[in-house]
């Protein structure tokens, strides 16, 4: 069994260990958390329904190149968990009579970045966003008193974890091809990016953000540590197994 196989078996391991929805729940948001709530879930609703097109594109011509079908499978897998996101956050917003958004600035301006580029872009992007969105969800559960939206929290926040986990071990592939000083610029980009992408993030889920215990410095860190974290599992994976077998390693100070 590869490496790259393990991970295709943890998303679909995954997809059959889900934590359980209590969709019969009769909690009714508020005032405070429909108008707290209400928007800015959508949004994210909105943002996880995307169907990664030139991403999938991107990954599927780099794995036939380096023969690593896996991964683009593996990717496959985590778009897929993606999409289940947005469904249940469909299906909430349904349930609470809460209107869903069909476009957003903050979404199209995270697709037209993915969008520019080649693989390694497409990928930075999106784990931008999911480091943002594992903290989001922690605030979101905080945030409210319904037990299904705590539920769906909660997974999702575990799901986040292991997608930025997985996220780390394909810049991995492009780290392991580059000195260190390359890797600075890189990382320095990264950072760039999600700094811009928690100002963006603040100004329309700053209610949301506050409800859960963040004021915008705190959310900032908190961004940054996953961010640390996603790095330091590029340099020395943490049971995350490299993606493809002949991955070089990666100098220290990358």
């Amino acid at each position: 069994m590869t490496a790259n196989k393990t991970w295709i078996e943890r998303f679909e391991a995954n997809a059959k260990a889900l934590l359980p929805l209590d969709w019969a729940d009769a909690y009714r948001l508020d005032e405070t958390e429909r108008t707290r709530v209400g928007k800015s879930l959508a949004i994210f609703q909105r943002g996880e329904s995307s169907d990664g097109a030139r991403l999938k594109a991107c990954a599927l011509k780099y794995a036939q190149r380096h023969e690593a079908m896996d991964y683009y499978e593996a990717l496959l897998l985590l778009i897929g968990e993606e999409h289940r996101h947005s469904r249940d956050l469909a299906r909430f917003l349904d349930l609470q009579g809460l209107p869903r958004v069909q476009a957003h600035w903050s979404d199209d301006l995270f697709r037209r970045f993915r969008a520019f580029g080649k693989l390694e872009t497409a990928v930075t992007v999106l784990s931008c966003a999911e480091l943002i969105a594992a903290v989001y969800y922690e605030a979101l559960k905080k945030a409210t008193r319904s037990p299904l939206l705590q539920q769906l929290c909660t997974q999702i926040t575990q799901d986040e974890d292991r997608h930025i986990a997985f996220q780390a071990a394909g810049l991995r592939l492009f780290f392991s091809k580059r000195n260190a000083f390359a890797n600075r610029i890189a990382r320095f980009c990264g950072a760039v990016l999600l700094a811009g992408s928690c100002a963006a993030v603040w100004l329309d889920h700053r209610g949301v953000f506050r409800a859960g215990g963040y004021a915008f410095p705190g959310f900032v860190r908190a961004s940054f540590s996953q961010f640390k974290k996603m790095h330091a599992q590029i340099a020395v994976p943490e049971e995350a197994p490299a993606l493809v077998p002949h991955v070089q390693p990666i100098h220290p100070a990358a």
